[in-house]
């Protein structure tokens, strides 16, 4: 079990690299295969969101920060699941999860992602 976390970093590491260089689809399947075996691993299931999101596949981006049980009491995987929300046009939904996120927030750091992210700007055209 000492190799186990060594060997989540090189997943993560090698699946960071399949990003930066564009390999989306290739680090997603990487970090899936990790995510069955560790569903509630909150740093791998963003990275796999964000795998996700840059292929296009919003809809496993949601799935993915879902899969994490403790997430009601995370503000983080919250403001990300509000997010996704409103890129599928859940907009009722990603309002309540946002609201959720940001009191749950006591740094107030979500509250400025929020103010700068372009996806909340469309909740405030409704």
């Amino acid at each position: 079990m000492a190799e186990e976390p060594l060997a989540r970093e090189a997943l993560l590491l090698l699946g960071e690299q399949y990003m930066e260089t564009g390999r989306y689809q290739e680090a997603a399947a990487l970090w899936e295969r990790y995510a069955d075996w560790y569903p509630e691993d909150e740093e791998l299931n963003m990275q796999l969101a964000a795998a996700y999101e840059a292929a296009g596949h919003i809809e496993r981006a949601l799935a993915a920060i879902e899969r994490c049980a403790h997430m009601a009491n995370d503000a983080r995987l919250r403001y990300e699941r509000a997010r996704y929300l409103v890129l599928l046009g859940r907009f009722n939904e990603a309002r309540q999860e946002l609201r959720a996120a940001l009191a749950a927030d006591e740094s107030g750091e979500l509250a400025l992602l929020a103010a700068d992210e372009p996806a909340f700007h469309r909740l405030e055209q409704m």
